[in-house]
């Protein structure tokens, strides 16, 4: 679940870098680039923390559940 998050946070930090490139190099209109920083920044974080909680919650889920991490499709005499 993390993983899907770090991700997104990855792709928005090369998005980010390409904002501050193209607010250099162009004539973007005013506050495109903080406003696109700003929210990018923002649901990178967000993301990062569901999948936190969700790590987190799926292991206190499978430690509550009270069965074993495999399963015996058979046995053999």
């Amino acid at each position: 679940m993390i993983y899907g998050g770090l991700f997104f946070s990855v792709v928005f930090f090369i998005a980010i870098i390409g904002l501050i490139i193209a607010k250099i190099m162009n004539n973007t209109p005013l506050g495109y680039s903080s406003t696109m920083i700003s929210i990018m920044f923002g649901t990178s974080i967000i993301l990062l923390s569901l999948g936190v909680i969700g790590e987190y919650i799926s292991r206190l889920y499978s430690f509550q559940n009270k069965k074993p991490p495999y399963i015996i499709k058979d046995i053999k005499k």
